[in-house]
């Protein structure tokens, strides 16, 4: 066994799908892509540090009807690869194959297969929550109750008066009936 080794497939399918589903073959099997070219049908990752290697080097050119994968050691040194480069060159042609048939049907470029009916499922059961009657009519030549004064917070009465004035809760008359009661005779 050597430090290099290369492996190639024929896969059927679009350029732009193939490179897509290499794409996720290579994060489903734990790599860190560095490049992804998707025009020229490259791409380049790397294997993370193992007990077995330092590391890998892989990467996979796309032509038309084939697919090139090639994975190297990242260590210089290394004599034997034991058997890593191999496994990481045929499990990812096998899975860009298991995964190509679900990235084309997504692109649109193949029409989807219909699911058998016992795997679909129902559609959600709304409840409707019953809406609360609306308040009755007012009786008319009836007064409404008064409105209590909203409290402002670290607010005086002075300014309560003043706010319900300017609400239109009080005339001007019990706003100055209201405003002599608060305010000290003296002033």
């Amino acid at each position: 066994m050597g430090k290099r080794f290369e492996g190639s497939r024929r896969i059927d399918g679009p350029r732009g799908a193939i490179v897509e589903a290499a794409r996720i073959a290579l994060r489903e099997l734990g790599t860190t892509p560095y490049l992804v070219d998707p025009l020229n049908g490259r791409i380049g990752a790397f294997t993370g540090l193992s007990l077995a290697s330092y590391g890998e080097k892989v990467e996979i050119l796309v032509l038309d009807g084939e697919v090139r994968v090639s994975s190297e050691c990242q260590m210089a040194m290394t004599v034997v690869d034991w058997g890593r480069n191999k496994k990481n060159v045929t499990a990812l042609l096998d899975h860009i194959e298991r995964i190509l048939p679900h990235v084309t049907m997504n692109y649109g470029l193949v029409p989807p297969i219909p699911m058998p009916a016992s795997t679909v499922a129902p559609p959600p059961v709304v409840v409707a929550r019953p809406t609360p009657p609306p308040p009755p009519p007012p009786v008319p030549g009836s007064v409404p109750p008064p409105v209590a004064p909203r409290a402002v917070p670290g607010g005086d009465p002075m300014s309560l008066l003043h706010a319900r004035y300017l609400r239109g809760e009080l005339t001007l008359d019990e706003f100055e009936r209201l405003q002599a009661e608060i305010l000290p005779k003296e002033l």
